[in-house]
This record gives structure tokens, C-alpha cells and sequence, in this order.
């Protein structure tokens, strides 16, 4: 691809309405040594140098829109507490509308803490990882005003992500009022999930890993060169018109591209950190459609998004000045 076209392209990402609904969490991350073993138990003692906070699961999708130049709004349940002010701070601070986070009396916000193991000339090493979530559903109250949080964004969307990590916001209920009313006013749906990606048929585009195109597909993904009938199967099923793939070391698959599947190979140079990656392709999945953009110069835009994150540590956000660095030929 030539530089001045992706240049154009990624230029056409600013400004654009983003609409993220889904389970916004914070992640911490806790950096320190492996110092040795604690002398009260036989495990690993971290000497721990410091702490970084970042948007995480639909957040970090929302915040990722923002970094590509998107306007976000983003709408999901967070708890009352310390970990909710802290997440909506951090997202206002990157320009994210946050007016649609609803508390709901004795739920938490959800918190990942991961600790990694920091060595001189070594990637680094994540240790173990503490979550604090919560799985039921919202209440009614709650509920109804995720509804409505979500249909007024709505009204100046030009694209509407359904990022669901199993975490309560996105109902059965709410999947289906979304979808039909984002149709209605031609607002391009993208969905990415931890879970069933059933309960998003319908949806335009589906952003999912090998596993859950397993899933969704009925098997048949084993080998590479039976991906395009796996896929042209799942996007059937799910009655999406776009299909996104991450694979990890194997990059990207999209479909339909020229009848078939188009494959990128990873355009990292190094990888750091995958940790989010699967965020940042939907953030930039969404953007570009709502950009107008072919699907050929979406999976482009992604790609080098993912990219550009993956040689970051921690959870990441890619800018359009990053992306360059990470298109063919360039």
C-alpha cells in the first residue's frame, strides 16, 4: 500500500462518532523484580519499582477509538468506587465521554491487577494476574438506564461497538433493542465478545480470536486452509457481513475479501505486550467504518494498529502518527 493512501485513510478516522457500549474495566499494572523466593511460603517475591493505571476491556476499546482520533462516548456499568473515579478520570483525560457509566448499589467496578516480573534485557514477564468482577446482570433500574444512556448516543453515532466480556451491561435485551435501532439509522455495529457471539447476530462486523470462530463456526478452523470456509460458515450463522480474525503470530484474517479470505502477517517488528490487542483492532475496526472506508483499508488500519500496540507494554493505545511505522512497505 502506498503511504500517501493509508495516511489519507487514517486521517478520515478523526472526528468520527464512536459509540462503545460494554464491560469498561481498569487494569493495574505492578512492575517490580523478581527478588527471590518469600521466606514465608515457597513462591516468588516481586520487589515491586511502580504502578501504571490504564483503561481495560471496553474501555480500553473506547479509549483506543479516541487515540485514532475518533469522538467516543462510552456507555457500561462501573461501581461507585475508587476503581470506577479513577477509570472515568483516566478516560476523560483521553477524551472519552464517560456520562454513560452507570453505578448500581453493591456492584464494583471491575479491576485487574497484573504483576510483571521487569529484567534487564528481557522482555517483560507477567507473574500472575487478581480479578475482581462481577457477573450478574443489572438490576432493573440499572438496566433501564443503560438503555437509555445507550439510545442517546445513539442519535449522533456513526458507529455503535458491542464489547461484551461477560461482565453484566450488554443484556440479551439490550443486544436486541441496539441492533435494530443502530439499523435504522444506519449506524455501522461492530461486536467484539468474550462469550456466545450468537446473541450479536445481525451484528455488521464481528471482531473474534480462533477460538471463538471455532465456537461460532461449529469447528473446522484447525488448518490455515480450511479458515475461508470456517469463516464464510460463521458470518452465515451470525449474519454479519464482515469478519475479523485475530490469530496471533499468524496476524489477521478478513472476509469476504475478492470472493475468499485475505490474510496479513503480523506487521510488528517486536512484540512486547499483546495484552488489549484484540481492543485496539475492534476501536480501529469501528473508526474506519464509520470512516467510510473500504474493508480492504480497515484490516490495513487495524493491522498496523495492532502493531503499533503490541510493541508497547502494558494496556495501549495506538495514535495515527504510530501507524505509519507499521504499514507494508513503508
Amino acid at each position: 500500500m502506498k503511504n500517501a493512501e493509508f495516511n489519507k485513510a487514517v486521517a478520515r478516522l478523526r472526528g468520527r462518532d464512536v459509540v462503545v457500549v460494554g464491560d469498561p474495566g481498569l487494569d493495574e499494572y505492578v512492575y517490580g523484580t523478581a527478588a527471590a523466593v518469600a521466606k514465608e511460603a515457597p513462591v516468588l517475591a516481586l520487589e515491586a519499582a511502580r504502578r501504571v493505571f490504564a483503561p481495560g476491556q471496553a474501555a480500553n476499546v473506547a479509549a483506543n477509538a479516541a487515540a485514532l482520533g475518533a469522538q467516543v462516548a462510552l456507555v457500561g456499568l462501573a461501581g461507585a468506587d475508587e476503581y470506577g473515579a479513577r477509570l472515568a478520570g483516566l478516560l476523560e483525560g483521553r477524551g472519552v465521554d464517560v456520562a454513560g457509566l452507570v453505578s448500581e448499589a453493591g456492584r464494583p467496578t471491575t479491576y485487574k491487577v497484573k504483576y510483571v516480573a521487569s529484567e534487564v534485557q528481557r522482555h517483560d514477564q507477567h507473574v500472575f494476574h487478581v480479578y475482581w468482577e462481577d457477573r450478574r446482570p443489572p438490576g432493573r433500574a440499572a438496566a433501564r438506564r443503560l438503555r437509555e444512556a445507550a439510545r442517546a448516543a445513539l442519535g449522533r453515532a456513526r458507529a455503535l461497538v458491542l464489547s461484551d466480556y461477560d461482565n453484566g451491561t450488554l443484556t440479551p435485551r439490550l443486544v436486541r433493542e441496539l441492533l435494530p435501532e443502530a439499523a435504522r439509522r444506519g449506524v455501522v455495529t461492530v461486536a467484539n465478545a468474550r462469550g456466545d457471539l450468537k446473541k450479536f447476530r445481525g451484528v455488521e462486523a464481528v471482531v473474534a480470536n480462533r477460538e471463538e470462530l471455532e465456537r461460532a463456526a461449529g469447528g473446522g478452523t484447525a488448518r490455515r486452509e480450511d479458515l475461508a470456509a470456517a469463516m464464510a460458515r460463521a458470518a452465515r450463522r451470525l449474519e454479519a457481513r464482515y469478519l475479523i480474525i485475530t490469530a496471533g503470530s499468524e496476524g489477521m484474517y478478513g472476509w469476504p475479501f475478492r470472493g475468499g479470505v485475505r490474510h496479513l502477517p503480523p506487521a510488528a517488528r517486536e512484540v512486547v505486550d499483546v495484552t488489549g490487542a484484540g481492543d485496539t483492532v475492534t476501536a480501529a475496526v469501528a473508526a474506519g467504518l464509520a470512516a467510510g472506508l473500504g474493508f480492504s483499508l480497515v484490516l490495513e488500519v487495524a493491522n498496523a494498529a495492532a502493531a503499533a500496540v503490541v510493541a508497547q507494554e502494558g494496556t495501549s493505545a495506538a495514535t495515527p502518527r504510530e501507524l505509519g511505522r507499521y504499514v507494508k512497505g513503508r
